[in-house]
């Protein structure tokens, strides 16, 4: 049985805080942004602090899974999240903005064929575009 969609791009790429509190709601907002049916999800506890302060163990194992993401799954958009709560990141949206924004930038200079996009979750599930 073949599996219909109605999104036009079957992938998107997320990095995202392995906190499961935001799984859900991060992946909605993804795939309705995108217009993706799936979303490849790359986890590190706190990214956008880890990849604003450019450690190179990170963001080279960080983009090894956005290509895998790119050139297998034909992915068509990457989104990097901050959240409410991180037990990784200190801080509120006022200490963490700045480091998505980064992070979003580093992404973009190593996929600048790629859209990126940085988000601020709340733990509530609300969301927003900071990018």
């Amino acid at each position: 049985m073949k599996t219909e969609t109605k999104a036009p791009n079957l992938f998107c790429t997320v990095v995202t805080c392995m906190d499961g509190r935001i799984q859900d709601s991060v992946a909605a907002y993804m795939r309705d942004f995108f217009q993706a049916q799936w979303v490849d999800t790359v986890t590190e506890a706190g990214p956008v602090g880890l990849l604003a302060d450019g450690i190179s163990s990170v963001m080279d194992s960080v983009c090894r899974d956005v290509s895998i993401s790119i050139e297998k799954h034909g992915s068509v958009g990457i989104g990097v999240v901050a959240h409410e709560s991180c037990a990784a990141v200190a801080g509120d949206v006022l200490e963490q903005e700045p480091l998505a924004l980064a992070s979003a930038e580093r992404l973009r200079k190593r996929f600048p064929e790629m859209k990126v996009i940085a988000l601020w979750v709340k733990l509530d599930g609300t969301i927003r575009l900071l990018s």
